[in-house]
């Protein structure tokens, strides 16, 4: 699991932030409310899916069109968000194309959340029943 210290760390040294989202069915709602609050965005798109987002321009600053969904964990994408002060906005779908084994242990993105929940919200998990 990346530690917390290491996201923090990347994290304080941020001046901007620019929001990052898996070019997924919830990705427009997500962008749309980062442009409300001024925020500047990029969508990670599967190349053939781009059109959502060319199509509402006004909520996408940058598209980066990949091959395969997963590439957005690339060496060279995570060193490019980091770059351009950006923290995913993490949804279903980025679970499914990256995995939890990347996005716990090799995404070194700051994202929104707690990437230790993720398992624990799977649809699929066997629930815990707890009285409290």
């Amino acid at each position: 699991m990346i530690r917390r210290p290491e996201i923090q760390k990347i994290v304080n040294g941020y001046d901007d932030l620019r929001i990052a989202v898996l070019g997924s069915h919830s990705a427009l709602e997500i962008m749309d409310g980062a442009k409300d609050e001024g925020l500047d965005t990029i969508v990670f798109c599967q190349k053939g899916r781009e059109t959502p987002y060319q199509r509402f321009d006004r909520i996408a600053d940058e598209i980066k069109i990949l091959k395969k969904f997963n590439e957005m964990s690339s060496t060279k994408n995570q060193k490019m968000l980091r770059d351009t002060n950006t923290i995913i906005v993490p949804h279903r779908s980025l679970t499914a194309y990256l995995g939890y084994n990347v996005i716990e242990n090799s995404l070194k993105v700051p994202i929104f959340g707690n990437r230790a929940l993720f398992q624990a919200e799977e649809r699929n998990n066997k629930k815990i029943n707890t009285i409290y």
